[in-house]
């Protein structure tokens, strides 16, 4: 597909360049600087009805390289006849981390603005079009689904679907969609790189700053710092991957700076060149059972009333977390555990307390798939296989 070279139009250059030069003859319509493997070339901008030509600064008109629009715009331009009323402005800053300049020209259709997009293909050597990182209203107004995902743990994740019209929301817009779903601050910034994204989490966001004093929703309350990380983290990242199509993701905070913790079993460092992998795959690869710095980790899993299948139970998140249900399902409690070795003997007890702090039952373990509650009855719990 060619493109026609600049002729003569109505703009006007504001070049002062005098004499027998092409420059002088009306056809500039804009300027910028293109970087492209590691050097900056200052190109002259001529909008044209089936695109944008870019050429180089100087006497003789030679073209560095070309932009073509996609057909929705193509369109709004052969109706319009005014290409140039319809301009507002480029831009060549790199959007994908790849150190070469991207294409971002926004146009004017009868007061909506239209924002076109082009990364450099350096494999095939030219600027593609990205209909997701563009808009252009009225011409995607197909439905569109998203799932945001919010990940309690490996076994525990909950899809919620939602419907837009236009273009694929972007990572800072499915963060914050997560944002409106938890009542949890997902603040966020992201940029591209070759194989994923880099996700830097805000210094005010709940995974930093933490929780604060608000009013928890109760389909997401969270007892401990734990538990709301890796929250956090894992749903970001499950979002991100399976909406944007995103190999890997990487996290920082506060401005780029690794994402660390002080306290988080069984990892606190989160190193800026490593991909997150999601807590299933750190628990995974730490000996959790037994271990000293998490006195939890033994407690995870769903523990059955004598091992009955139709009986009571007690679902505990292996963090300090657990969720107690009635024989027919229905949850009876929601709390956190506290534990301590009150006999000094190295046995040690945990109690279970009411999300308001009310004690609701102690037990100690028996060995590691039982323990029995502290009761008249000595109710017998075991870990459903």
């Amino acid at each position: 597909m060619g493109m026609s070279a600049c002729s003569t139009g109505s703009g006007n250059s504001d070049s002062d360049i005098v004499g027998d030069d092409w420059r002088v003859t009306g056809v500039v319509r804009d300027s910028g600087t293109i970087t492209r493997n590691g050097g900056d070339t200052n190109v002259l901008v001529c909008v044209l009805t089936e695109g944008a030509a870019f050429y180089y600064d100087t006497k003789d008109q030679l073209m560095f390289d070309t932009v073509f629009y996609p057909t929705e715009l193509a369109q709004k331009v052969a109706l319009s006849g005014d290409v140039w009323g319809m301009y507002k402005s480029i831009d060549f800053a790199d959007l994908n981390g790849d150190g070469n300049s991207d294409v971002t020209m926004k146009f004017d259709d009868s007061g909506s603005e239209l924002v076109i997009v082009w990364f450099w293909d350096a494999e095939n050597i030219r600027f593609e079009y990205q209909p997701n990182e563009s808009t252009l209203p009225g011409a995607e107004e197909s439905a569109q689904t998203d799932i945001l995902y919010a990940v309690f743990g490996a076994d525990n994740v909950k899809e919620y679907p939602i419907e837009y019209t236009g273009a694929q929301k972007t990572a800072e817009e499915l963060a914050q969609e997560l944002s409106k779903l938890t009542g949890l601050d997902f603040n966020i910034t992201a940029s591209k790189t070759d194989d994923g994204w880099v996700v830097d989490w805000a210094a005010d966001s709940s995974l930093i700053a933490g929780l604060d004093n608000r009013e928890q929703k109760e389909e997401f309350f969270f007892f401990d710092c734990d538990s709301l990380n890796w929250f956090m983290m894992d749903s970001l990242w499950r979002t991100l991957t399976e909406n944007l199509n995103a190999e890997n993701i990487y996290y920082t905070m506060d401005g780029g700076k690794e994402l660390t913790f002080e306290e988080l079993y069984p990892v606190n460092e989160f190193p800026s060149d490593i991909p997150y992998m999601g807590s299933e795959f750190y628990f995974a690869h730490s000996d959790v059972r037994g271990d000293d710095e998490n006195y939890y980790a033994c407690t995870k899993g769903l523990w059955r009333l004598d091992g009955a299948a139709d009986a009571a139970s007690i679902e505990m998140d292996g963090l300090g977390g657990f969720t107690m249900y009635y024989a027919d399902g229905a949850v009876e409690s929601v709390g956190y555990l506290e534990c301590g070795d009150e006999l000094n003997n190295g046995c040690l007890r945990y109690d279970m307390y009411t999300a308001e702090g009310e004690l609701i039952v102690g037990f100690y373990f028996d060995s590691d798939t039982q323990f029995h509650l502290v009761n008249e009855a000595g109710s017998v719990y075991m870990l459903d296989a």
